[in-house]
């Protein structure tokens, strides 16, 4: 499907008389160094790099904190203090805790972002993410795994 995307697009480059011929070159160029994301991340089948990715790092730990100092907010410095190494959620947490450590969770994976590479592979959606779309930003088409399924309607209908 990205491969036909892809095909269509670099056609209409060519057939196109108002492209000046170095704008065709780079915009082909573009067209073939499109990522496909499709159904999820690699990195969901490995262990290792699963824990990885859930862990919280102390650079993620310090841009936070860093942030936090510049507008005063004496709750999420707290919260830094206190933050564990993983999202560790216990059996016996209660729904209140569950949400508190995901909040937090993600406040730093958000922060990690800032201080590390930028990742063109990452999907950069949710797994309730149901439609595909086009990052401009990784040059990216992304089909996350809902938008891969088939949908059934009420009288049982593929859709």
């Amino acid at each position: 499907m990205v491969r036909e995307l892809q095909a269509s697009f670099k056609e209409m480059l060519l057939e196109n008389d108002w492209l000046e011929e170095s704008t065709r070159k780079k915009a082909l160029k573009k067209a073939d160094e499109m990522l496909s994301l499709i159904g999820y991340p690699d990195f969901i089948q490995n262990p290792e790099d699963l824990d990885e990715y859930y862990k919280l790092h102390e650079k993620a730990i310090t841009a936070f904190t860093y942030v936090n100092v510049l507008h005063a907010d004496m709750k999420a410095k707290s919260m830094v203090a206190s933050a564990h190494h993983y999202l560790n959620i216990e059996p016996n947490d209660t729904y209140a805790q569950i949400v508190t450590k995901t909040s937090r969770w993600a406040m730093e994976h958000s922060f990690r972002k800032l201080v590390e590479p930028v990742k063109r592979t990452e999907f950069g959606a949710s797994a309730s993410t149901v439609n595909a779309f086009y990052s401009s930003l990784k040059n990216a088409v992304v089909a996350p795994g809902p938008s891969l399924l088939h949908w059934v309607d009420q009288s049982e209908q593929q859709m």
